[in-house]
């Protein structure tokens, strides 16, 4: 840990002391980013965003040719999971010094569920052009997130069940407002809905359906979340959402089963 901690700082130290040298840096925007898609649909171009830093940007002169490196930290597979088309990026003076590296997310060939998502870690290899800029040499790392279908979205007739065995139903349309993230319209028993607007967000992911802790219908201080994971029947499209309720003085369990209108 102290040997760590000691390259750490040394790294830190390194870059404050270009910077007050009056060294510029050629860096990536963001040290991390996530790109997620489902799985075997096609490619996705991800921009990461490159810039240059430093105390004495007005003395820069003339563009800046910035070369791209995959770092040996990367899990991600060049052909696989990801393709550059070209790791050289010019940051025009022009365009303040910004440019955009693209980066190709591949799916196709992709089995999901994967165990641990694939990391492409990147690094400016060389900048040229200026004799006050030089690479910084830091890591951005660009998770790909491979999700597996999800196709939850429609008219479900829904049976809620309370935990003290209190029964509601109703017909109601679940959206999905994201790549395996969902929107109810009524969450818990009440009857219209709380909120017209949101009733409760859960998550699909390869099967498996969480709700995440949130407010309830957005509106209110109680607690919403998962009691046990939820399930889906890939054969009728019905799934099954365990949860809870909570506020300071008051909890109650419910279980939502979702069956598709057809």
């Amino acid at each position: 840990m102290a040997v760590a901690t000691f390259n750490s700082c040394e790294e830190v130290d390194k870059e404050v002391y270009q910077i007050k040298d009056g060294i510029n840096l050629a860096t990536f925007e963001n040290n991390s980013q996530t790109e997620a898609q489902i799985a075997a649909t096609g490619d996705y171009d991800v921009d990461m965003k490159i810039k240059l830093t430093g105390a004495s940007l007005a003395d820069v002169s003339g563009d800046i040719t910035v070369v791209v490196a995959v770092d040996d930290a990367s899990t991600a597979v060049e052909g696989t999971h990801y393709s550059i088309e070209s790791t050289t990026v010019v940051l025009k003076a022009s365009n303040n010094y910004l440019g955009l590296l693209r980066v190709t997310m591949i799916t196709d060939g992709i089995v999901t569920p994967l165990e641990v998502q694939p990391v492409l870690s990147l690094k400016i290899a060389s900048a040229t052009g200026d004799s006050n800029v030089e690479n910084s040499g830091k890591l951005s790392n660009l998770t790909l997130s491979y999700a597996c279908p999800s196709y939850l979205e429609g008219t479900y007739d829904v049976e809620t069940v309370r935990g003290d065995a209190g029964v509601a139903h109703w017909t109601e349309y679940v959206e999905e407002i994201g790549i395996g993230t969902y929107l109810t319209e009524y969450v818990g028993t009440w009857n219209p809905p709380l909120n017209p607007d949101y009733g409760m967000l859960f998550t699909d992911v390869c099967g498996d359906l969480n709700v995440p802790q949130q407010d309830l219908a957005d509106m209110y201080g109680n607690q919403v979340q998962s009691i046990a994971v939820g399930t889906v029947d890939d054969d009728t499209g019905v799934f099954v959402i365990p949860y809870s309720i909570v506020s300071s003085g008051w909890s109650q369990t419910y279980t939502s089963t979702y069956t598709p209108v057809k």
